[in-house]
């Protein structure tokens, strides 16, 4: 009885032991997994963040640009009625 009680308590404890390896392992890889989303996130947004700078600044560069071209309009279509008006 007492021979089959201790093969029943090894047979619990090595059961114990295993779950814990497996679940131990199982975390390791799920901590490996989360560091490396981590990283690919801290990139993504990385990334994102340069892409919207040089969105800011290619929109500002358009909008000067657009600015630009409205006052050299004004101003050709002003040198046209100029011109108009001598003749």
């Amino acid at each position: 009885m007492e021979a089959k009680y201790n093969q029943r308590t090894k047979d619990l404890q090595d059961r114990h032991a295993q779950d814990r390896q497996e679940l131990s392992a199982k975390i390791k890889s799920l901590e490996r997994e989360k560091a490396h989303l981590n990283e690919r996130l801290e990139l993504v947004i990385r990334d994102q963040s340069s892409e919207s700078s040089n969105l800011s600044k290619r929109y500002e560069k358009e909008r000067e640009q657009n600015e630009r071209l409205a006052e050299e309009l004004e101003a050709v279509k002003a040198e046209k009625d100029r011109k108009i008006f001598e003749y």
